[in-house]
């Protein structure tokens, strides 16, 4: 398929399943807010009663910073909350992927939820091993160019030397992502081994440009939103409840946006996977009428 054939896919895709997207997008801001509030909740219990917390929460990091950080204790304890909440909103998201991705396919979510969850999880722990060698070129990439601390603070530099240093790794694990993608498209379609799917994605993302081209779409697309908010909101006092609800508001839509792109890209990628299949198809059954097989053993599937 065409690049511009898969954006137009995933997009009807979205349409289609638009009842569906929302209720699992307020699945994930329902656990996002529960989190917040649980966190919230403690910060005010052990820090309620100190001026700088206060001035924290009116708005001043470096008093909100002070604050916590002069109990060391709750500090980790609420980094170790963070990294449980962390692992649990990854196991969650699988689960609810693996439904959308069986929904767009034509099957119901909550059978392909199920039937497919264990073996996507498969899918995410061998996918830490490419990733770590993504991570791994970045490090080393920094180790090379070794970044000033000014390249960071620096608006102008931001994009010259760290980014030079990022590029190599970052490429690798763009990569590996659309691999991983690719791998949770044919086990949907086909089922398997997560391994092998994992290897039959990584060798598309490498031979097929228009894979990689899409997600790299969708990945410019994620990036542009997020930083058309930073620069509408950064710098900016969202004072009283007004503020507060307009600040919340913008965060929702920005979520809603990019969730709704890695819908469409999901759903673009699986539709590239049944096209194939369906071309392929044909193929063998034309043959096999017109007895250019005839003798030979039954045609297998074909990548």
């Amino acid at each position: 398929m065409r690049l511009a054939e898969m954006v137009a896919d995933g997009v009807q895709a979205i349409r289609r399943h638009a009842r569906l997207l929302l209720v699992l997008f307020l699945v994930e801001l329902a656990a996002s807010l529960i989190f917040a509030a649980g966190v919230a909740a403690a910060l005010v219990l052990r820090f309620g009663s100190r001026p700088l917390f206060a001035r924290g929460v009116a708005g001043d990091d470096a008093a909100l910073a002070s604050a916590i950080l002069s109990s060391g204790g709750a500090f980790s304890a609420l980094g170790a909350v963070g990294l449980a909440w962390l692992l649990g909103y990854a196991i969650l998201s699988l689960y609810l992927g693996a439904g959308l991705l069986g929904a767009f396919a034509g099957d119901r979510f909550a059978d392909a939820a199920g039937e497919r969850f264990g073996v996507f999880l498969r899918l995410w722990l061998w996918s830490l091993l490419p990733w770590g060698v993504g991570l791994g070129v970045c490090a080393f990439g920094f180790a090379a160019l070794a970044p000033d601390l000014e390249d960071f603070l620096t608006p102008g530099l931001t994009v010259g030397r760290p980014l030079l240093a990022l590029l190599p790794g970052l490429f690798v694990l763009a990569v590996v992502s659309c691999a991983v993608d690719y791998a949770r498209a044919r086990l949907t379609l086909r089922g398997g081994s997560a391994l092998r799917a994992l290897g039959s994605g990584l060798a598309r993302a490498l031979t097929r440009p228009t894979a990689l081209l899409h997600f790299l779409l969708y990945s410019f697309f994620w990036l542009a939103v997020s930083a058309a908010y930073l620069a509408g909101t950064v710098g900016v006092t969202f004072a009283g409840l007004g503020g507060a609800v307009a600040l919340f508001a913008l965060r929702q839509l920005v979520a809603a946006l990019r969730f709704a792109a890695r819908a469409a890209a999901s759903a673009g990628q699986l539709r590239a996977l049944e096209v194939e299949v369906l071309e392929v198809g044909q193929v063998v059954e034309g043959a096999e009428t017109g007895g250019d097989v005839a003798g030979t053993e039954a045609a297998q599937p074909v990548e």
